[in-house]
């Protein structure tokens, strides 16, 4: 079931790929942003954290906390989007249970269908960037979505993706930074 704007966040505790652990909990009292990808070599996925990892700095400097899942293994992850060297956790998730409890979807094969003219140009985008891909892990029908919750724990905005390149906007993301600015 979606989440919707001023639910509480749901809790979870979660491992990230480098052994240290992660909650809800821990992220009290600062904004949080979460984002969900698809599989670790999913060009589109690297495109948008490559696009995050240019403007990191500024959610650093005022405050912002990130958390990125992938449903691919460590393995995976570490080899392909954490070729970037994300300065952020990312928890492998192949069995998506915390997809499901963020309530993310998989299109459906007729979506997939009509998403080939939609992300032909985010894949040219990647591809150009020096995303090629790799092998699908997990659903490659998994949509993803960014969460961005306020220090008390409420999901302020939630962006549950349209297409399977689809990721909140940045100025949404930037508005929330601005708002939380140096909040803990």
């Amino acid at each position: 079931m979606r989440l919707q704007a001023g639910d509480r966040a749901p809790d979870f505790e979660a491992t990230d790929i480098y052994g240290t652990m992660h909650s809800l909990a821990g992220y009290a009292g600062r904004p949080l942003m979460i984002s969900f990808y698809r599989y670790a070599a999913c060009p589109l996925c690297n495109l948008r954290v490559s696009q995050l990892l240019r403007v990191y700095p500024q959610f650093e400097k005022n405050g912002l906390n990130m958390l990125a899942f992938f449903q691919s293994p460590e393995s995976s992850i570490r080899r392909y989007a954490g070729r970037q060297s994300e300065p952020y956790p990312i928890v492998s998730d192949i069995d998506a249970a915390y997809y499901e409890l963020f309530g993310l979807e998989l299109a459906t094969e007729a979506e997939m269908e009509r998403f080939k003219s939609t992300v032909r140009p985010v894949f040219e985008q990647a591809k150009a960037a020096g995303f090629t891909g790799g092998p699908v892990e997990g659903d490659i029908r998994q949509l993803p979505a960014d969460f961005l919750i306020a220090p008390d724990g409420t999901i302020e905005q939630l962006y549950y993706g349209k297409d399977i390149s689809d990721h909140i906007p940045m100025g949404r993301v930037q508005m929330f930074m601005a708002k939380y600015a140096n909040a803990a």
